[in-house]
């Protein structure tokens, strides 16, 4: 079992693999011991409690690289979306496999503080070169269908980009969703949900409060 990242909706259920090597990097090991108490207890985020929460049994930092069936596959840390993301890469089959760094429509911003770096790290996964892109939130018919391509990437540092600018843009944070990613829709590159209406908003936000 691979950690993606420490938020509740990745951890949830984690009893089930509780004889089983856990493996995260070592700041998601960090938020988990630091919020375990209150994440049982239900009162992180919550509730529901999720008790008993497993914590990690094998951490690294960096990169580590699993043998699976015969396959390589590579744990990349990265900071998008939240400062301990772990992401899956197959080099042989050039698959990305993203967690929650990238979401199509959007990322969901939860530390705007780190957007330069999720810019930077951004850039370091495309870096990669990944032929297919497989985020956890994403058009099921897309992934069914062999999952996203490059510009998913592209997308992703477009919109994060211009939700900077947006701090000090009153009529570009004033733009609802689709207005703010028309040119990638347009491209193709992403889709339109009307449920990350509410996600953009509160991407703005965010933003707007840190810049304050």
């Amino acid at each position: 079992m691979v950690l993606s990242h420490w938020h509740l909706d990745h951890v949830a259920g984690t009893q089930a693999f509780a004889d089983c090597e856990i493996i995260a990097n070592k700041r998601t090991a960090q938020h988990l011991s630091r919020y375990k108490a209150a994440i049982e207890a239900g009162t992180h985020d919550g509730p529901p409690a999720i008790n008993p929460l497993i914590l990690p049994t094998t951490l690294f930092e960096g990169r580590m690289t699993l043998k699976v069936g015969g396959i390589d596959v590579e744990l990349v840390e990265a900071n998008i979306h939240s400062d301990d993301a772990t992401v899956l890469w197959l080099p042989a089959r050039r698959i990305l496999f993203a967690g929650d760094t990238m979401e199509d429509t959007v990322t969901y911003v939860g530390e705007p503080e780190n957007l330069d770096i999720h810019l930077q790290d951004l850039k370091r996964l495309a870096a990669l070169g990944p032929a297919t892109i497989l985020p956890n939130h994403g058009d099921p018919d897309v992934i069914a269908g062999g999952g996203y391509a490059p510009t998913l990437i592209k997308a992703t540092e477009t919109y994060i980009a211009a939700l900077k600018r947006a701090s000090s843009d009153p009529a570009l944070a004033s733009l609802s969703l689709r207005e703010f990613v028309a040119s990638e829709l347009k491209a193709g590159w992403i889709g339109y949900f009307a449920p990350y209406e509410d996600v953009h908003r509160s991407n703005v936000a965010m933003v707007l409060r840190q810049s304050d």
